[in-house]
């Protein structure tokens, strides 16, 4: 069974907002203290019928010890 990039953003949407997650265009993020949470979907430039799922953390405050 395929599933369309669509179909796949409406399922995902409310479990995502039920964990905390905002959405804007077709990206969820969620802010904690120590990390951002992303999810992405793009789709692809090959085939209107693909899309990829992209996930992401970045660490929000990295402070590197003095040497």
């Amino acid at each position: 069974m395929n599933v369309s990039e669509e179909e796949l953003i409406e399922y995902v949407k409310p479990i995502l907002k039920e964990q905390g997650f905002k959405k804007k265009a077709k990206r969820w993020t969620k802010i904690t203290e120590h990390f951002t949470y992303m999810f992405f979907i793009q789709g692809s430039s090959y085939d209107k019928d693909d899309y990829y799922v992209r996930p992401g953390i970045i660490v929000n405050d990295i402070q590197a010890e003095p040497w």
